[in-house]
């Protein structure tokens, strides 16, 4: 969608500028995480040049690669955490589950993006039931939070109809069960 969005420049050069936007708006993200930690905007703003300006994030966000927007979900996803903890008190039942749905929701859609994530989800999950336990108790509650979550994780839905218009480039060729199953639990990229 990014590609689309942009009127001029080609492909290659439309995702490295995206990889960089996504650079860009974990930057944000890790400021404003930062900011609720410290309450200091300085120190935040600094932490936040540190971190973007990193050897290692620096050179995944001027080239095409998966890691910014990797780091898009994981530090939007902390970040909602952080503000979710920080106004629990002041939210309601329904707006916090909200906000609890939109992470489920996040969570999933960052699946499709990068099995690195699956390493947050515990975390993210004993946060929340250490938090609100109450949350765990609710069936309705948890039967929502797995749709949002599914509907997240429908991303890979698009592999299977994109392979099936033969494209070029089919890395797996995920147009058979089998095949679609390999490539979402990463069979294709071997042990190592």
């Amino acid at each position: 969608i990014f590609t689309l969005l942009m009127p001029f420049g080609t492909l290659a050069w439309k995702v490295n500028v995206f990889s960089a936007f996504c650079g860009a708006v974990a930057t944000l993200f890790f400021y404003l995480c930062a900011k609720l930690f410290t309450r200091d905007d300085p120190a935040s703003f600094f932490g936040a040049l540190l971190f973007a300006f990193g050897g290692i994030f620096w050179s995944q966000a001027v080239r095409a690669e998966v890691y910014t927007l990797n780091a898009v979900f994981l530090l939007g996803i902390l970040y909602l955490l952080f503000l979710w903890h920080e106004k629990f008190h002041d939210l309601t039942a329904a707006e916090s589950g909200r906000v609890l749905f939109l992470i489920a929701f996040l969570y999933g859609l960052s699946l499709g993006n990068h099995h690195l994530m699956l390493m947050a989800g515990p975390p993210i999950l004993l946060f929340v039931l250490l938090k609100a336990p109450r949350f765990f108790r609710d069936w309705r509650f948890l039967a929502k939070a797995a749709l949002f979550f599914c509907c997240g994780l429908a991303v890979y839905l698009y592999l299977p109809i994109r392979a099936a218009m033969q494209p070029d480039l089919n890395w797996g060729n995920p147009s058979t069960w089998q095949n679609f199953w390999d490539h979402v639990t990463r069979k294709l990229y071997g042990s190592s």
